[in-house]
């Protein structure tokens, strides 16, 4: 029936002409975009996804410039503690010479004043190390460290001469059994010299400690002892010492070195710092540096005014350095860990850029065919339209 009211081919051209239109929309917006997903309604599913992907790829890009961060921190603490080896290594040679009888008293004082200026400069290094205002060597960000007994130690132990008595080996002067009580907060050497006493032979043992008198073991002859003696010192933790039997023809004048580690209380307190390195909580690096003052590497009560007490120096310096290349060692692996996690998260980064451009990015291949189809089908519904309208306006001709 010919109606003026109804258009059934018009409005069919006309819906398909919209269709096309808003599809070539959405089309030529992909393809200017690059984009597939714009907005939830495009694909749902997909971008839930990409929101995840998206999330952890900037995660990821964050935790490397964390990781980059943390590697110059370790460096920055690594330099300092370098200059300080350094010092230490010159203090060392300044104790080295002090142990040396034919240096004189006057020359050691010297060597005091330059290691006691030495020490200062450790001092200001660990004090004035930072990584943008956090101190990095003055203890600030030390780990918990367990406690550690006082220990004893022989640093030389001169062979006696063969006896009768001793059997066919000859033994060290000093035996090998050491006994120390762990409340002792001393680092000290002890120096063990064999001396006449009439027909015997006495132990004299000298401390490099001024602190510690030194002592005369009066009384303990190795000749008369039987199976050699023990000396119990006292004052510093109970040092017991087991000596040897001697020969009193020969072995007047030897000496033994002993050197005593005082005992670490260590410290519960853990101050150490965490890197963030991942996308994620719990994804990170902790490290703690140890205080590394004079305080900190016990060497404040560095003395070379006598030989003795320069010997204990040396092996109070020698302990200094060990804690040093151990802080650099431990800095220096978490570099490597750190250079490994970023070469590690750059690959990881690509990958989700990879798969976050799958879920969203538009084949443009595809959005150019869709959208030739789109504007073909646009003009057909436009054409169609036109000639529906013209269809429509024979109705006029029953007017007439």
């Amino acid at each position: 029936m010919p109606s003026i009211n109804f258009n059934p081919a018009g409005i069919i051209a006309l819906q398909n002409f919209n269709l096309a239109q808003t599809n070539l929309s959405v089309t030529q917006s992909q393809i200017s975009t690059g984009k597939r997903v714009q907005s939830a309604q495009d694909d749902p599913a997909a971008l839930a996804t990409s929101e995840r992907l998206t999330a952890q790829k900037n995660g990821v890009g964050v935790g490397i410039e964390n990781s980059k961060a943390a590697d110059k921190m370790l460096a920055t603490a690594d330099k300092a503690l370098s200059s300080i080896q350094d010092i230490m290594q010159s203090m060392r040679q300044l104790a080295v010479k002090a142990s040396n009888d034919a240096t004189t008293d006057s020359d050691r004082v010297n060597y005091q004043k330059q290691i006691d200026d030495y020490r200062k400069e450790i001092d200001r290094i660990s004090r004035d190390t930072k990584y943008k205002e956090r101190h990095l060597l003055n203890g600030d960000i030390t780990n918990s460290r367990p406690s550690k007994n006082a220990d004893a130690s022989i640093l030389t132990n001169i062979v006696v001469n063969e006896s009768t008595l001793q059997g066919l080996n000859a033994s060290n002067l000093v035996g090998t059994t050491l006994t120390v009580n762990n409340t002792n907060n001393l680092d000290i050497t002890f120096q063990i010299k064999l001396v006449a006493n009439g027909s015997n032979v006495d132990a004299q043992i000298f401390a490099s400690d001024s602190s510690v008198a030194v002592l005369t073991a009066g009384g303990l002859n190795a000749i008369a002892a039987g199976t050699g003696s023990v000396v119990t010192l006292t004052g510093y933790g109970n040092l017991q010492i087991s000596l040897n039997r001697v020969d009193a023809s020969s072995d007047l004048g030897k000496t033994s070195v002993i050197r005593i580690t005082s005992q670490d209380a260590g410290d519960n307190n853990d101050k150490s710092i965490a890197f963030q390195i991942g996308a994620n909580a719990g994804e990170e690096m902790t490290i703690g540096v140890s205080d590394m003052s004079s305080n900190g590497l016990r060497i404040t009560k560095l003395d070379v005014s006598s030989s003795l007490a320069a010997k204990n120096s040396v092996s109070m310096l020698d302990d200094a350095i060990d804690r040093i290349t151990n802080e650099r060692a431990k800095i220096g692996s978490m570099q490597n860990r750190l250079q490994v996690s970023i070469s590690n998260s750059e690959t990881y980064k690509a990958n989700l850029e990879g798969s976050l451009a799958q879920e969203v990015d538009v084949d443009y291949a595809q959005a150019v065919l869709n959208q030739t189809i789109d504007q073909v089908k646009q003009q057909a519904s436009l054409a169609m339209l036109t000639q529906a309208n013209q269809s429509q306006q024979a109705v006029l001709g029953l007017l007439k």
